[in-house]
């Protein structure tokens, strides 16, 4: 891998992940709300059977007897390679300190779409507007880094996120007070 493609492959990999989380609460949203949620689990059970599909037609290369490894051996090799790049090394790190954080938002957001009563939609709206943003990020990345630091952007996202996470606390606990007042 080399090192200029390392940072856009990282951010496929990203837009990948996250169209799917904008788009997939929406679309689930909407055969939960035309049909049932029995479709919509159903719908996806189905989907699985393409890609077992794919997967078994697919016509795999013999691999080289020279060059085989076992499963552990090449964890290993993975781990010895992550081990001796800081780049790899500075990604993981950010991702995970990042993930770690942002995912409390995540866990808590079923709670402030019912404390809200946003409903279902409401939150699969909140749901939608994380990858949403992920993907603006994502399309914004190549420019901001034209004018600022790696480091420079993660900090100022990361301010941001922190940010809207405190704006989202805030607005949670408004309405909750405004309820508590009305009663």
């Amino acid at each position: 891998v080399c090192a200029e493609n390392h940072a856009p492959a990282v951010a496929l990999n990203s837009v990948g992940f996250n169209v799917a989380r904008a788009i997939g609460p929406a679309l689930g949203g909407l055969v939960i709300a035309v049909t049932s949620s029995g479709v919509a689990f159903l719908m996806n059970a189905v989907s699985f059977f393409g890609v077992i599909f794919i997967l078994y037609r697919w016509k795999r290369l013999e691999p080289d007897s020279r060059q085989a490894e076992h499963v552990f051996e090449s964890m290993g090799a993975g781990l010895r390679y992550v081990r001796a790049t800081p780049l790899v090394h500075c990604v993981l790190i950010r991702t995970g300190a990042f993930s770690v954080a942002a995912s409390s938002l995540l866990a808590l957001l079923p709670l402030i779409a019912r404390n809200c009563e946003l409903g279902a939609t409401g939150y699969g709206l909140l749901l939608g507007s994380f990858g949403l943003g992920a993907l603006a990020g994502a399309g914004l990345l190549p420019r901001l880094k034209a004018f600022y630091s790696v480091d420079g952007v993660v900090a100022a996202a990361i301010v941001i996120f922190a940010l809207m996470t405190f704006a989202a606390g805030r607005a949670h606990a408004a309405r909750a007070r405004g309820a508590a007042e009305g009663s």
